[in-house]
């Protein structure tokens, strides 16, 4: 991590560090989730485009994608993306230790789709949300590209 992170993330509180993670990984994580999709809905087609994907299983069976959700943050991918060594290496850096630990019930993936506000999180400060740790940190990460139209995550500066 280059020295000047350090002190933006002291003055903002986050950090936007493109590239940190392996291709391979996500990719894996996205293959963990297209097979889930494919073993709970074996009808649909998958074009390539996950997000197609997602919301022909959301019309088929919102319930049946949400099983799929909760399966994907199980798999090894999902993990072995947690515990990679790029975001093992920036977390120490900016925890100022060695000793790290993961909050296995908020560590997950989310599926926001299009037009589905009912499952959305209001502002949320995450110590409140994961009850682990004050020393903690959240590391946010899309699948695939995301722009504006999308409703990104939003981060309160500072």
């Amino acid at each position: 991590m280059s020295e000047d992170l350090r002190p933006q993330f002291a003055r903002d509180g986050f950090l936007v560090v493109p590239g940190l993670l392996e291709d391979a990984l996500t990719a894996q994580v996205l293959e963990a989730l297209r097979a889930l999709i494919a073993a709970r809905f074996p009808t649909l087609e998958d074009d390539g485009d996950i997000h197609t994907l997602l919301r022909a299983a959301q019309a088929l069976d919102r319930g049946g994608l949400a099983a799929v959700y909760d399966a994907v943050r199980k798999t090894a991918a999902f993990w072995r993306l947690i515990g990679s060594p790029a975001l093992q290496c920036i977390a120490q850096e900016l925890l100022d230790t060695q000793a790290l630990g993961v909050a296995f019930h908020g560590a997950g993936i989310r599926l926001d789709l299009p037009g589905e506000d009912r499952w959305r999180s209001d502002w949320h400060q995450e110590y409140h949300a994961q009850l682990t740790s004050q020393r903690g940190l959240v590391a946010w990460f899309p699948f695939a590209d995301v722009d504006d139209s999308m409703g990104p995550v939003s981060i309160a500066c500072g």
